[in-house]
C-alpha cells in the first residue's frame, strides 16, 4: 500500500512534470516563432537599409545632377534677361507703332464707314434725281422727236406752198402771155354768159392742168407754229423743272444734316447710359472727327472700361469689344425701338461675367421689346422665359422643341 501510494504519488508529480513540459515547450514554440518573426523583420530591416542606402546614392547623384542643372540654368537665364529686356524693349516699340496703327486705322474705318452712310444717302437721293431726270429727258426726247417731225412737215408744207406759189404764178404768167391780161382783184366782167362758160372751162382745164390746190396748208402752218409754241413753253417748264429739283437736292441735303445730327446726338446719349449700365461704370462716348459737316465728318468711339485708362477699340478684350458694340447697337436701337428685336449670337465672344451683364440688361428691356435671341450660352438661356429648340432625331428631318421655364 505505501507503495503503490508512492507510485501514485510519483504518477502524479510525473503528470505535473508532463503539463509542465508541455507549457514549456508551447512556451519555446511561441519564443521560436517570434525568434524567427524577429530574423525576419532584422533581414527586411537589412534589405530595407540596402534600399535606403541606395536611395541615399541616388538621391545623392540627383542633387549633383540638380547642381549642375541649375548652374545650367542660371547662365540660361541670364542670357534668357537680357533676350527678355531685348524683347521688352522690342515689344513697346512695337506697341506704339501697333497703337499708332491702329489710331490711323480707326480713324480710316470711321471715315469710310461715315462716307459710305452719306454715299448710300446721297445715292438714294441721286437715283430718285437721275430716275426723275431720265423721265424729263425720255419726255423731251419725245418732245423733240415729235417737234423734228413737225418741222419735217412744216418744211414740207412751205415746199408745196411755194410749189404752189410758183404754179400759180406761172399760171398768171401764162395767161398774161396768152392772153395779155392781168387778173386782178376787182376785175370787171363784161364777158357774155358763153364767153364766160367758155373762159371757165378754159380756167377749169388750166387748173386741171395745175392740179388739186391745198386748201389747208395755212391751217396746218398755224397748227404746226401752235404746236412749236407748246414744245418751247415744256422745254422752260423743264428747264424750271431741273432747278426746282436742285433746289430739292440742297433742301434734303440740309434736313439730312439736321436728322443726322439730331440723331446722331440721341444715340451719343443712349450710348453713355448703356456703356456704363453694362460695365457696371466706366466711361463711353461717340464724337464727330475732322470735317465741320456732320455728313462728312468721321464718328469717333471712345470707351474707358472701370479701371482702365482711355484707349482705341483695338486695344479691349474681345469681351469688351462685345459688349461696346451692343451698347452702340441699343443705343441706335433706342432712337427708334420696335415691339420685336432678333439678337443672331451676339453673346458667343462674352464669358460668363459679361453675360450677366448682357442678359440683366436684356432684362431691363424686355419690358417694352419682346427678344428673340439665337445662341448656345446656358447662362443666356437660363435667363429666357421660352426655349425653342430644333432637333434631328432622324435624318433629314428637323423637329422643333419649346419649354416654357417658370
Amino acid at each position: 500500500d505505501t507503495l503503490k501510494s508512492e507510485i501514485v504519488k510519483k504518477e502524479q508529480i510525473l503528470n505535473k512534470h508532463a503539463k509542465e513540459q508541455t507549457k514549456k515547450s508551447a512556451e519555446l514554440i511561441k519564443i521560436q516563432s517570434n525568434r524567427d518573426q524577429l530574423h525576419q523583420n532584422a533581414q527586411d530591416l537589412r534589405i530595407e537599409c540596402l534600399n535606403l542606402e541606395g536611395q541615399r546614392e541616388n538621391v545623392i547623384f540627383q542633387q549633383r545632377t540638380a547642381e549642375d542643372s541649375i548652374n545650367e540654368f542660371s547662365a540660361r537665364k541670364s542670357e534668357i534677361d537680357k533676350e527678355v529686356t531685348q524683347l521688352i524693349s522690342q515689344d513697346k516699340d512695337l506697341n506704339k507703332s501697333i497703337l499708332s496703327a491702329e489710331n490711323k486705322l480707326s480713324e480710316i474705318n470711321g471715315m469710310v464707314n461715315k462716307k459710305k452712310s452719306i454715299l448710300s444717302l446721297k445715292q438714294e437721293t441721286a437715283n430718285d434725281s437721275y430716275r426723275q431726270i431720265e423721265e424729263i429727258q425720255a419726255q423731251i426726247r419725245s418732245e423733240q422727236k415729235n417737234r423734228e417731225t413737225l418741222l419735217e412737215e412744216l418744211k414740207q408744207c412751205e415746199l408745196k406752198i411755194a410749189d404752189f406759189e410758183q404754179r400759180i404764178n406761172f399760171v398768171n404768167e401764162r395767161i398774161k402771155d396768152r392772153y395779155e391780161t392781168e387778173i386782178s382783184d376787182n376785175m370787171i366782167v363784161d364777158e357774155t354768159e358763153s364767153e364766160l362758160n367758155a373762159t371757165i372751162e378754159r380756167t377749169e382745164r388750166s387748173i386741171e392742168n395745175i392740179g388739186p390746190i391745198n386748201m389747208a396748208v395755212q391751217a396746218e402752218h398755224e397748227e404746226e407754229s401752235s404746236r412749236l409754241l407748246m414744245l418751247s413753253e415744256q422745254r422752260d417748264d423743264l428747264i424750271e423743272a431741273e432747278k426746282n429739283l436742285l433746289d430739292t437736292i440742297q433742301k434734303i441735303d440740309s434736313i439730312a444734316r439736321e436728322k443726322f445730327q439730331s440723331t446722331f446726338e440721341n444715340i451719343r446719349e443712349n450710348f453713355e447710359k448703356l456703356f456704363v449700365m453694362f460695365f457696371e461704370g466706366g466711361r463711353g462716348s461717340l464724337r464727330l472727327e475732322g470735317d465741320p459737316d456732320p455728313l462728312e465728318a468721321s464718328i469717333g468711339i471712345q470707351a474707358q472700361p472701370p479701371g482702365k485708362r482711355n484707349q482705341s477699340l483695338r486695344q479691349l478684350s474681345a469681351g469688351e469689344k462685345t459688349l461696346t458694340a451692343i451698347a452702340l447697337l441699343f443705343s441706335i436701337y433706342q432712337v427708334k425701338p420696335s415691339p420685336y428685336c432678333i439678337l443672331d449670337e451676339v453673346d458667343a465672344p462674352l464669358d460668363d461675367v459679361n453675360i450677366g451683364k448682357f442678359t440683366r440688361v436684356l432684362n431691363n428691356f424686355s419690358v417694352d421689346t419682346q427678344f428673340i435671341v439665337v445662341t448656345h450660352n446656358k447662362l443666356t438661356m437660363e435667363s429666357a422665359n421660352f426655349l425653342y429648340g430644333v432637333t434631328m432625331e432622324k435624318k433629314g428631318v428637323s423637329q422643333l422643341v419649346s419649354v416654357k421655364l417658370d
